[in-house]
């Protein structure tokens, strides 16, 4: 199994290179990625994995404010055009543990709803051809994660190697209409009712442009403060981002330019019904942009719906 995430490592690049790119207009929008295991948070994806046989899984339910907005400079001076004003998607994550160390991902995105403005700047888009209102599946994710070092508690190592199937539509903000790749490396710290964790990551993505907005090669990170302040809560802090590493069309570098460095923090809380050894839980989750990048919205929000099926408490945690 480890040969054959290693084997993954390697091939993704090389596919997500390869693929031809699609005719579109368009790219994805919002670069949230949901992680499905009991562990994670809202965004940071732990080092650990779920036991060989078992299954978790967590369906999120998104809402983002103004995502997008247009900057025009001109002699008459600067135009601010809100592409896209509301977003409501979800998010179905899910894990199933392949052997004691490695488990198999999937990501399923949904575009719910969406509003903004029907006619782009300078009518490049019309509500012929592009209705925000349309939902469907974004890019769909397959993957695997290991979890290379340590044990339930103490430090932890993993990586993880995701394909990004081109699902969704280009058009209405919800694919990027190529195949991508994800490669992943996770750290973590977890005494059983504490924890700290850090993913750290490339996104092979096309490269294309979108007004002056051009995607392409990312950078991305998520670190995230995790404690259990109940049998049945736990609370987390978390801030995640992304920066651009390849080059525009006209050579300029895209790394640390506002526009190709969207930054996040939210702060959560989940609950567990029957306590820590609950199959069940909940959670809900608020964020703020912290910058004005492409994608990052003014604030989010999240309901989030988890199953596990192999809850372990944090007091047998400790004890193993």
């Amino acid at each position: 199994m480890i040969r054959f995430l290693c084997i993954l490592s390697f091939v993704l690049p090389f596919l997500a290179v390869a693929s031809p790119s699609l005719a579109q207009d368009g790219f994805l929008l919002d670069r949230y990625m949901s992680p499905g295991s009991p562990d994670d948070g809202a965004v940071v994806q732990m080092p650990n994995t779920i036991p060989q046989g078992e299954v978790a899984a967590r369906l999120v339910f998104n809402y983002t404010h103004d995502p997008l907005l247009i900057v025009l400079r001109s002699d008459r001076g600067v135009e601010v055009d809100t592409i896209v004003s509301n977003r409501i998607s979800a998010h179905l994550a899910a894990s199933v543990g392949l052997h004691d160390r490695i488990s198999f991902v999937m990501e399923l995105p949904f575009t719910l709803w969406q509003t903004g403005e029907a006619t782009a700047p300078n009518r490049i888009f019309t509500p012929d051809t592009w209705d925000l209102r349309t939902g469907g599946v974004n890019d769909v994710v397959l993957g695997a994660q290991a979890h290379l070092v340590g044990g339930d508690t103490g430090f932890q190592l993993g990586v993880a190697a995701k394909l990004v199937l081109p699902t969704g539509r280009p058009i209405v903000l919800q694919g990027d209409g190529r195949v991508g790749a994800r490669l992943i490396g996770r750290v973590g710290y977890d005494s059983g009712s504490f924890a700290v964790g850090l993913h750290l990551g490339v996104a092979l993505r096309p490269e294309q442009t979108y007004f002056s907005y051009q995607t392409g090669t990312d950078a991305f990170f998520a670190l995230g403060v995790f404690g259990r302040v109940s049998e049945h809560v736990r609370l987390g802090g978390e801030i995640f981002g992304a920066t651009g590493l390849s080059k525009r069309a006209d050579g300029t570098s895209r790394f640390a330019t506002l526009d190709d460095s969207p930054l996040e923090g939210m702060v959560s809380g989940w609950f567990y019904p029957g306590g820590e050894d609950s199959m069940f839980y909940l959670g809900v989750t608020a964020g703020l942009g912290i910058n004005r990048a492409i994608g990052v919205p003014t604030i989010r929000g999240q309901l989030s719906l988890g199953f596990n099926s192999a809850p372990t408490s944090s007091q047998d945690r400790a004890s193993e």
